[in-house]
């Protein structure tokens, strides 16, 4: 029963309007926290390769403590001459060319991440060596560091 004196015309539609209003903030939020959990993985999934990326470089630079840096067909870097048989201590990917893979300084790696890590994170990697002498004998240390920024 409707009471007197009262306009129920037009009620409805705003009725609808608050209700479309009402879904359609929920449906943007739920939008929201998906796109968010999607950028988390991929983010994770970056940390996850170049973490990887650390651990190997990690691995193969214990094949470059040695006494001899001498080329020969058993040291464990790039071959030089190319096909030539001999191989240098120099660390492939690494931007100093000429240099021991344990020289001190810094040394620059980006080269051996993939070009996913590089052009879409912006990434790279370095590792610095220092050299301190301990009960007479010269020991290297590593530091590495590797910088990416997560797309936005």
């Amino acid at each position: 029963m409707i009471a007197a004196g009262r306009d129920i015309r037009g009620s409805a539609l705003v009725e609808i309007v608050i209700s479309t209003l009402v879904v359609v903030m929920a449906v943007a939020a739920i939008t929201a926290a998906l796109l968010s959990g999607s950028v988390q993985e991929s983010s994770s999934e970056a940390r996850e390769q170049l973490a990887v990326a650390m651990g190997q470089l990690h691995e193969e630079l214990k094949n470059y403590v040695s006494a001899d840096l001498t080329p020969g067909p058993d040291a464990p870097g790039v071959e030089d001459p190319p096909d030539s048989g001999t191989r240098t201590w120099r660390l492939p990917g690494d931007s100093c060319a000429a240099c021991w893979a344990l020289q001190e300084g810094e040394h620059d790696v980006t080269a051996r991440l993939s070009s996913d890590l590089t052009t879409r994170y912006g990434a790279t990697m370095k590792y610095v060596v220092t050299a301190s002498a301990v009960n007479g004998l010269v020991t290297r240390q590593m530091v590495t560091r590797v910088q990416w920024e997560v797309p936005k």
